[in-house]
């Protein structure tokens, strides 16, 4: 969807997408652990800011959200004034600031796919030393690609996602 469908469907998008859905705040407890609070992360496709930067705000945590739809946006600003919430596509979005961790929750398939690269190398150039990415993309185009991971100081080590058999 673009800026245009998410701002027509702000209120709608707002009342279902208020809670967390199968292991979502497990996934993000993981990713909170052992982080000091407050620590800085930077929630990008933040939508209303609802549920991930509102349970990373109430971990003691800083949230800088981006997202390019304004209607969304002012939701969040409204809902959580003690964010910092920032109108931009994520392919456009630099940051001079840098960040312990950095959520990028089902949005980047939403970006061209030949913008990955560039997107998640911004990234990684965001991240303090020793931070963290969680990055969830859809499922359905993940098993198309492969995966590669790089850690800082390292080489690219590619990786293939397990495959689920159907229960």
């Amino acid at each position: 969807m673009n800026r245009k469908s998410y701002n027509a469907i702000a209120t709608s998008w707002d009342a279902a997408r208020h809670t967390f859905y199968g292991h979502e705040r497990d996934y993000l407890d993981i990713f909170l652990d052992g982080l000091p609070a407050p620590s800085c992360i930077l929630d990008l496709g933040c939508g209303t800011g609802r549920p991930m930067a509102e349970y990373i705000l109430s971990r003691g945590h800083y949230v800088t959200g981006v997202d390019h739809a304004s209607k969304l946006l002012e939701l969040t600003l409204r809902r959580f004034p003690q964010g910092q919430w920032i109108e931009s596509r994520i392919e456009d979005f630099l940051s001079t600031e840098h960040f312990a961790g950095v959520v990028c929750w089902d949005t980047l398939f939403y970006i061209e796919r030949s913008l990955h690269d560039v997107v998640l190398s911004r990234l990684a150039k965001m991240l303090c030393a020793d931070g963290r990415l969680m990055l969830l993309w859809a499922a359905r185009i993940i098993r198309r690609l492969p995966i590669r991971c790089s850690v800082k100081g390292s080489s690219t080590i590619p990786t293939r996602p397990k495959r689920h058999s159907p229960s």
